[in-house]
C-alpha cells in the first residue's frame, strides 16, 4: 500500500447490532464469577429487572407520580412516620381514594433492601407495614435522585416515640390478644419466605387503628438489615457487630427481637435505659438476656414461659414460630432456664477487669486491641483455659491459632491476626473482629457497603479477608451447614478480587457483585442514584455536560459497577483498561466498555458522553501512522460523537482491517525510506560513481529502454495491421 494512501470508506462500517466488537489480540483472562455463584454464563437482563422498579417521575407542583397511580406530595412531610433511613411524605392512591398510603424517601446512599421488596409485598397481612411500589426519580428542588417506596399506612399512631419511654404495661391477656395473636402469622409468613424483618423493636410498632387496639409491625425494608437496631433488641452475636455488619440473619433473630419487645411491654419500661450499647452487651454476656431485661421483676408464669423461650441466648434452644403458636393455643411447658457460658475456676485479669468466661474475655480483647496484642503473646491465656475450664482441646486450639497467624500475611500485622484468631477461638459465635472491624460472617458485603458510604475506609475489612479470617471462623464452627459452602465461595471470590487491584477489580468489584441493591458510589454519578447498568450512561451523559467534558468518565467504582452488572466476562477489556504504559490501549478499552454497555442496554444515544469520549480518544487516533488517515479519522470521530452512537465510535477508532492496513502501509514506508536512505549513502560515499557500477546501471537502463522501445514497436505494428484491415 502506498505511503500516503487513505484507508477505504468501508473500513468505517461498524459491525451489525449484536456482533462482537473486535477486541484485538490478547489472552482472555476472564474470571468466571457466574460459575462460582452456581449460575450459567449467559448474558441476562440488566440488574434493574431484579429490583422491579416502577415508573416514577416528577410532575408539576413538586409532586411525584409512581406507576401512574400514586401521587406523592414532596412538600408535605409526615414526621411521625419517618424511619431512621427515610423521610415520610404524604401520598394518595389515585385509583382508590379509600386506600390509605404514604411514601418513604430514602436519604443518602445507604440503600433499602431492594432485592427483598417483592418478598415483603407478597406477605399480605395487615399486621405489618408493607411496600406497594418503589422506584428512583429526580427529587424536586434538587439535582439529585432518591429511592422512593410507597407503603400501606397504619391506621393508628406509633406505639411509643422512643424505646426508652415509660408507658402503661401490658398484662398477659392484653399482650396475647393485641400483640402476639395479630403479629404471629406475619412472623410465620416471614420465616416461610426465608425473609427476616430485622427491625422489630418497641418504637417500630404501630396501632392498626386510632382506637389503639391491635398492634402491628412497622416497616423493615427501607434500610439494610438491623442497621438501626439498638443492641438491646439484638441477639448478643449480632449486637457485637458494627451496624453494617449484622446481616439478615434468620428467623430466630426476629423472634429474639420480638421477645425483647414483649418483655418491655410487660414491664412498661426499659430497665437498661441508662446504659450504653456496650454496657448492655457485657451485661448480657455476664447475666444472660432474660436476667438483663427482666431481672428481679416478678412476672406471671404464663408470660414467663414465652419470654424465657424467646430470650434464650442459645439459638438452638430459642423458641420457633411453631412453639410460640403452641403456647398461644394453650400448651404450657416448664419455663426454660437460661444457658450461660461456662465459668472458669478463677478469673483472667485484663486491663483492670476480671473475666470468668471466654466470650467475655474475647469481647474485652476486641475493645482493647493494642493491649490484647500483648496479652495473647505474653500472658498465659492457654494456661488459664487449661486450669480454669479443664479444657485441653480449647487450650490447644488457642495455641494453634496463635502459631498459624504468621502463615497468612507474613510478619507484618501478625499480632493483629493473633488477636483476631484468638477472639474466634474464645467465642466462635461472635462476629469476625479485626482491629476496628466487627462483622458477622454473612454480612461482610453489607459492612463493605456501609464503610464505603460512611467513611470510605475499608482497610480493616480488606486485611481481614486477606488474612483468611472468614475461613478460620467457618472452620471453627461446631456445626457445618450447606450455606457455609456458599459463604466460602464468596470469600474465595473476594480474595481473588483483592489480588487484582486494577480498575474493575478489588473491593469495589466485591461491593457490586454481592450487594445487588447498592447504587454506584462513584463521585461522578452518586447523586444520580444509579442502580442498574441501564441508568449508567444517562447519568454519565449528564455529568459530561455538567463538567464541560473535563476529566474522565471512568474510575474504580464505575469500572467495577460495569463488570459486575454486565453478567458476562469483561476481563479482556479491563486488562487493557489497566495498561498504564499504553494510553491508547487504555482509552480504547474505556470506549469499548461504554459501547458494550450501550449495545447491551439499548439506551438512547448519549451525545455528551460520546463527545467526552471523543475528546479522550486522541491517543488512539495518534496511534495510527498514516497522517492523512489521522486527519480523516478525527473528522469522522467528531461526526460520530454528534450522533452519540458509542459502538460506531469504538469501531471507527479500532478494527482489525484498518489496523492491518495501517501497519502494512507503515512497513512499506519504512522499507521505501530505508531504500532511499541506502541510495543516499551510496551517492555520498561515491560508490555509485565507480565505473563498474556505472556500466552495470547503464546496462540495466539500456535493457529497460530497449524493452520499452520493443514494446512500443509491437503496439505500433499491431495498430497498423488493425487500421489496414479495417480500412
Amino acid at each position: 500500500m502506498a505511503v500516503d494512501e487513505e484507508l477505504g470508506e468501508d473500513d468505517l462500517v461498524p459491525p451489525a447490532m449484536g456482533e462482537e466488537i473486535p477486541a484485538g489480540d490478547g489472552e482472555d483472562m476472564a474470571l468466571d464469577l457466574d460459575a462460582m455463584a452456581g449460575e450459567d454464563g449467559d448474558a441476562v437482563a440488566p440488574a434493574v429487572d431484579d429490583l422491579v422498579l416502577a415508573e416514577a417521575a416528577s410532575s408539576a407542583g413538586g409532586a411525584i407520580i409512581v406507576n401512574d397511580r400514586f401521587h406523592i406530595s414532596t412538600g408535605n412531610k409526615i414526621p411521625e412516620l419517618n424511619s431512621p433511613n427515610a423521610e415520610a411524605y404524604s401520598c394518595r392512591d389515585m385509583s382508590d381514594p379509600n386506600h390509605t398510603v404514604f411514601a418513604l424517601a430514602v436519604q443518602g446512599l445507604l440503600p433499602p433492601r431492594g432485592e427483598d421488596l417483592l418478598a415483603f409485598r407478597r406477605i399480605d397481612r395487615d399486621s405489618m407495614v408493607r411496600p406497594l411500589e418503589w422506584g428512583v426519580t429526580d427529587w424536586p428542588g434538587s439535582d439529585s435522585r432518591r429511592f422512593l417506596i410507597v407503603c400501606e399506612r397504619p391506621g393508628g399512631g406509633r406505639f411509643v416515640g422512643h424505646f426508652n419511654e415509660t408507658f402503661d404495661s401490658y398484662n398477659e391477656e392484653r399482650i396475647t390478644k393485641h400483640v402476639i395473636r395479630p403479629i404471629l402469622p406475619t412472623l410465620r409468613d416471614l420465616a416461610e419466605s426465608h425473609l427476616t424483618h430485622r427491625s422489630i423493636r418497641l418504637d417500630n410498632l404501630f396501632y392498626k387503628d386510632v382506637a389503639g387496639g391491635d398492634v402491628m409491625l412497622g416497616e423493615g425494608f427501607s434500610s439494610p438489615p438491623a442497621m438501626f437496631q439498638p443492641a438491646l433488641f439484638e441477639p448478643i452475636e449480632s449486637a457485637m457487630a458494627e451496624p453494617g455488619g449484622r446481616g439478615a440473619g434468620g428467623s430466630h433473630f426476629d423472634l429474639y427481637s420480638f421477645g425483647v419487645t414483649l418483655a418491655l411491654m410487660v414491664l412498661g419500661r426499659n430497665p437498661q435505659a441508662d446504659k450504653t450499647d456496650e454496657e448492655i452487651i457485657e451485661l448480657k454476656l455476664r447475666e444472660g438476656t432474660y436476667a438483663t431485661i427482666v431481672g428481679d421483676t416478678r412476672i406471671g408464669l404464663g408470660m414467663m414461659e414465652p419470654l424465657r423461650g424467646l430470650l434464650t441466648d442459645d439459638p438452638a434452644e430459642r423458641w420457633t414460630v411453631g412453639e410460640l403458636e403452641l403456647w398461644l393455643n394453650g400448651r404450657r411447658l416448664s419455663p426454660k432456664q437460661p444457658k450461660l457460658a461456662q465459668k472458669a475456676g478463677r478469673p483472667f485479669e485484663f486491663e483492670g477487669g476480671e473475666y470468668l468466661t471466654t466470650p467475655l474475655l474475647a469481647n474485652a480483647f476486641s475493645h482493647n486491641w493494642t493491649s490484647a496484642t500483648r496479652a495473647v503473646t505474653s500472658d498465659p491465656v492457654d494456661i488459664w483455659i487449661r486450669r480454669g475450664f479443664e479444657d485441653d482441646d480449647l487450650a490447644s486450639a488457642f495455641n494453634n491459632a496463635i502459631r498459624q497467624a504468621a502463615a497468612f500475611g507474613g510478619r507484618r500485622g501478625v499480632e493483629d491476626r493473633m488477636v483476631a484468631r484468638s477472639c474466634i477461638v474464645l467465642d466462635p459465635e461472635a462476629p469476625v473482629r479485626y482491629r476496628g472491624l466487627s462483622a458477622r460472617i454473612d454480612a461482610f458485603p453489607m459492612a463493605l457497603l456501609h464503610r464505603y458510604v460512611k467513611t470510605g475506609d475499608v482497610k480493616d475489612l480488606a486485611e481481614a479477608i486477606n488474612s483468611k479470617l472468614p475461613a478460620f471462623w467457618l472452620d471453627s464452627q461446631e456445626i457445618q451447614t450447606p450455606e457455609q459452602n456458599i459463604l466460602r465461595r464468596n470469600f474465595d471470590m473476594m480474595a481473588m478480587m483483592l489480588g487484582r487491584p486494577g480498575l474493575g477489580f478489588g473491593l469495589e468489584r466485591v461491593l457490586y457483585e454481592l450487594n445487588p441493591s447498592a447504587p454506584c458510589l462513584s463521585p461522578l454519578i452518586e447523586k444520580h442514584y444509579v442502580l442498574s447498568i441501564g441508568q449508567l450512561l444517562a447519568a454519565l451523559n449528564q455529568t459530561a455536560q455538567e463538567r464541560n467534558l473535563r476529566g474522565e468518565p471512568m474510575d474504580r467504582h464505575i469500572a467495577a459497577f460495569i463488570a459486575a452488572k454486565m453478567k458476562h466476562p469483561m476481563d479482556q477489556h479491563l486488562q487493557q483498561l489497566n495498561t498504564e504504559k499504553n494510553k491508547a490501549a487504555s482509552r480504547l478499552a474505556m470506549i469499548r466498555l461504554f459501547s458494550e454497555v450501550q449495545q447491551y442496554t439499548g439506551e438512547d444515544t448519549p451525545t455528551h458522553l460520546a463527545q467526552w469520549l471523543a475528546r479522550l480518544s486522541t491517543p488512539v487516533v495518534e496511534s495510527y501512522r498514516n497522517k492523512m488517515f489521522r486527519a480523516r479519522l478525527k473528522r469522522e470521530v467528531k461526526k460520530i460523537a454528534e450522533r452519540g452512537t458509542l459502538m460506531d465510535l469504538a469501531y471507527a477508532l479500532e478494527n482489525a482491517s484498518r489496523r492491518e492496513k495501517d501497519v502494512e502501509g507503515f512497513r512499506e514506508a519504512v522499507e521505501a525510506f530505508a531504500k532511499a536512505e541506502n541510495e543516499i549513502i551510496k551517492i555520498e560515499s561515491g560508490e555509485s560513481m565507480k565505473p563498474d557500477v556505472i556500466q552495470k546501471r547503464g546496462q540495466e537502463y539500456a535493457a529497460a529502454v530497449s524493452g520499452l522501445i520493443a514494446a512500443l514497436a509491437v503496439i505500433a505494428i499491431g495498430l497498423y495491421i488493425v487500421i489496414t484491415r479495417t480500412g
